[in-house]
């Protein structure tokens, strides 16, 4: 089984600087270079202090579809991956304070989505786009433990296997299937 991750509705960031070159480096098929790359971001209204030293996974709302994990995360799941995920430094600022989380690439990219089986929209331009409800494939390799979308690339999604070692750690990601 496939899940997708949700966040606590408090847990909205602004990941900060050029919205191309971020894409690029995280959605791009060529994996541009991100040693040395630090990345900022900034809480969004509702996201305190509390709730960052609570929460393991934040939503970027200008990006869309690059995770954003806390440091508890990245020690505990970083053992198990097999270059599924670089990690890249994202300081959260919240009013004066900075807390340290990481950004996600997600290196393996495939056709996950069931596209006949999801929903669409309609563009005003013309065209269609996945929209909700969003289905997952279910012939992924089990043994996989994220992926993104080859097409809908700010669209990814975790393993049982992955969501199971996070539970077990109690490590506080949201889950859910469509």
């Amino acid at each position: 089984m496939w899940y997708f991750l949700i966040s606590n509705s408090d847990s909205y960031i602004e990941i900060q600087g050029s919205y191309d070159r971020v894409r690029k480096i995280f959605f791009s098929d060529q994996r541009e270079p991100i040693e040395n790359l630090e990345l900022t971001a900034i809480a969004q209204e509702g996201l305190t202090k509390e709730i960052l030293l609570e929460v393991d996974y934040l939503e970027d709302v200008i990006m869309g579809g690059i995770p954003v994990f806390s440091a508890r995360f990245k020690e505990v799941i970083q053992p198990h991956l097999n270059g599924e995920m670089d990690f890249v430094l994202c300081k959260v600022l919240v009013k004066n304070d900075s807390y340290l989380f990481y950004a996600v690439r997600i290196n393996t990219i495939m056709p996950i989505i069931d596209y006949e089986k999801s929903g669409h929209r309609e563009l005003a331009r013309g065209g269609t786009i996945i929209d909700d409800p969003i289905i997952i494939k279910e012939d992924i390799a089990p043994n996989l433990l994220i992926v993104r979308d080859v097409k809908y690339k700010s669209n990814f999604a975790v393993s049982n296997i992955l969501k199971e070692l996070i539970e077990k750690e109690n490590l506080k990601v949201g889950f859910y299937r469509d």
